[in-house]
């Protein structure tokens, strides 16, 4: 990933980290205290599997759907070819509705500002990480015992528990 863009400092701080992150499809991650930058990217379960026994205090999970899953994405980005000015990329292309199809017709877009991506060809591998992302789950949140200390926020691990039936 590349991050090229000037810092507007009429922005917020967090608004700015935001922007700036989502060039590389990167989370801050506060980790006692410590901020740990995350950049997600393709992996498998980490091997570790994690019970009812090992779960304390209640869990969430999040399943992917309307309003979380998108079949659109638009991202607009600074063109370098037409001296920065805005541009933007539509995934799928339009002329692609496997998605639209798959939820009845339905369009659920993301409309996304890239203001740190300068590259179509980034603009549109992101907006498609974004898209297939929103699309996969589920998503659980939960507080494990210390039987999992090697575990990080973010980290993908199978888990079994009887609430959701998995």
């Amino acid at each position: 990933y590349h991050c090229n863009g000037v810092v507007d400092t009429s922005r917020t701080l967090a608004q700015n980290l935001d922007a700036l992150l989502l060039s590389c499809r990167g989370s801050l991650i506060d980790q006692g205290g410590l901020l740990r930058l995350v950049i997600r990217h393709v992996q498998s379960a980490s091997g570790l599997a994690l019970t009812q026994d090992q779960i304390v205090g209640e869990m969430s999970y999040q399943l992917p759907g309307t309003p979380t899953a998108y079949n659109t994405v638009l991202a607009r980005f600074l063109n370098p070819s037409n001296e920065y000015q805005t541009d933007q990329v539509q995934w799928p292309d339009p002329t692609v509705t496997t998605y639209l199809d798959d939820d009845n017709g339905f369009e659920h877009r993301l409309e996304l500002d890239f203001p740190f991506t300068a590259s179509w060809t980034s603009a549109q591998a992101i907006a498609q990480i974004l898209l297939k992302e929103s699309r996969v789950g589920p998503l659980v949140t939960l507080v494990a015992t210390d039987y999992a200390p090697q575990l990080q926020v973010g980290d993908i691990v199978t888990v079994t528990h009887d609430r959701p039936g998995w």
